[in-house]
């Protein structure tokens, strides 16, 4: 930095050879230091990684509606646990017609029409209702698939806040490198800016020719265009942070902390194993295949002549009308036994919709659960290329980590050695050129590896089915 404000003292001292440079065309000055320079790059609200999981888990609406929705699968398991074990005794009350006031009498033919009672006429009763002992199994079974989808719902709602969790760490990472390539942009903005001025002396002076100074010119003005799209980049990205953490879109964020490159440390087999253990894929697949050889099972039942044992434990009921109330006590119309009884209700297709002895029925059932057992050992198999894929761009990408830190020392020493030679006129202006190009190339490649990394890892841990890697929490790449 002192080097470049030496030479610009430098080069705005008056030149002796001003009154005897030729006449350049287009010479209009060009602001070097742009409006965007003067734009503070650290507005905005500060924020750390782990304040920005805590808000979004809280204030992003999806999850939000999430929470109602788990009350309410919590509700609807309730249901089904509590009319599948227990009987089902209810109150009631019934109330005929019941006349307050007479409006208009009526009459057809000179008869007056029957009229509405004054008197109450209701019915108040317990009904404790017919309760199944035992039907072979195949009420059980469909409750079985119900709780099967009862225990994925939850998991899915859990999956759901793991990605919203991801996307919060992936827009606070990706907003936290978006403003190190606009620093690095300035930084090439200010090196350009100081090559123009230069330039445009040297050209009055008559050291260089018109071509490099246009060369020069339009380097500069290449760079403000990048800074200007750089700093577009980060204002998009501050609305799709403000989004996920439910503020209005407006609000600007200042990431206080940036990312620390952490190398992969669970083996490939390991990732494997929680893969096909816990992945959404993997669970989706065996629920569908469970659900599918249970109602398989339930349909061949369903076509046998089993009988169903159940017991009617009655209800009471209070009736009230005129004549006075009575307390009455009845399991079936006219019977007040409470018995044990078995039913057999069947019907086969001879060549209906069905099919002949409901062929049709059983086929489509046993196709289904052929069709299940292919999309699970078919997700198993996928899964683990997915993940050997995933594996093998994050070990690529490790290494390409470990080249790019060479790269950019290696650029930002031959970048210092070229401006001095450049400087000295030792040096023409491409190899100042690449060498500035060859800097922010490095310096843009490192950020941009380490965070497609860090996405890579993402993935790789809602496909294992993870929060966070053994021993290594996500909330840990963050540093100040």
């Amino acid at each position: 930095m002192m080097k470049l404000l030496l030479l610009s003292a430098l080069i705005s001292m008056p030149s002796l050879y001003a009154q005897t440079a030729p006449e350049i065309d287009d010479l209009e000055d060009v602001k070097s230091e742009t409006k965007a320079d003067y734009v503070p790059d650290n507005q905005g609200i500060g924020l750390t990684l782990t304040g920005a999981i805590e808000q979004g888990l809280r204030l992003n609406p999806q999850e939000r509606i999430r929470n109602y929705n788990r009350e309410t699968l919590e509700l609807n398991w309730d249901s089904a646990f509590y009319t599948f074990w227990f009987p089902n005794p209810s109150l009631t009350m019934t109330n005929e017609n019941q006349r307050l006031k007479r409006i208009s009498p009526g009459t057809s033919n000179g008869q007056q029409l029957n009229q509405t009672t004054k008197s109450p006429n209701a019915t108040f009763g317990l009904e404790l209702n017919e309760y199944t002992l035992y039907n072979w199994g195949r009420d059980y079974l469909l409750y079985k698939n119900t709780e099967n989808l009862y225990n994925r719902g939850k998991q899915v709602l859990d999956e759901q806040r793991r990605k919203l969790k991801f996307n919060v760490i992936r827009g606070y990472f990706n907003l936290a490198r978006l403003k190190q390539l606009q620093k690095i942009k300035k930084e090439q903005l200010r090196h350009t800016s100081f090559i123009y001025r230069l330039a445009k002396e040297r050209v009055l002076q008559r050291k260089i020719s018109k071509q490099d100074y246009y060369q020069a010119r339009g380097e500069f003005l290449r760079s403000q265009t990048e800074y200007q799209q750089a700093q577009y980049e980060v204002s998009s990205e501050q609305q799709n942070l403000a989004n996920l953490l439910g503020e209005n879109l407006q609000t600007a964020y200042n990431p206080s902390e940036v990312l620390v490159y952490k190398p992969m440390n669970v083996p490939l087999k390991d990732a494997i194993d929680y893969a096909v253990s816990q992945s959404p894929l993997y669970r989706t697949a065996k629920v569908e295949l469970d659900n599918s050889e249970r109602f398989y099972e339930k349909t061949l039942r369903d076509n046998l002549p089993l009988p169903k044992l159940s017991m009617n434990l009655g209800s009471y009921s209070y009736n009230m009308n005129r004549e006075g109330g009575s307390t009455t006590y009845e399991t079936y119309p006219g019977n007040t036994n409470v018995e044990l009884i078995a039913t057999i209700n069947m019907s086969w297709d001879l060549w209906g919709g069905d099919g002949f002895f409901n062929s049709r029925r059983n086929k489509r059932a046993y196709i289904d659960k052929k069709i299940a057992e292919i999309n699970y050992l078919n997700a198993k198999r996928e899964l683990e290329v997915k993940l050997r894929m995933n594996y093998n761009q994050i070990k690529y990408l490790e290494n390409q980590i470990q080249i790019s830190n060479v790269q950019l020392d290696n650029a930002n020493k031959n970048f210092d050695v070229i401006l001095d030679n450049f400087v000295a006129g030792n040096s023409t202006f491409a190899d100042l050129k690449n060498a500035i190009n060859t800097l922010v190339f490095a310096g843009l490649n490192v950020e941009n590896s380490k965070y497609d990394h860090l996405i890579l890892k993402l993935d790789l841990a809602d496909n294992m089915g993870l929060e966070d890697f053994p021993g290594d929490r996500f909330e840990n790449l963050a540093t100040k």
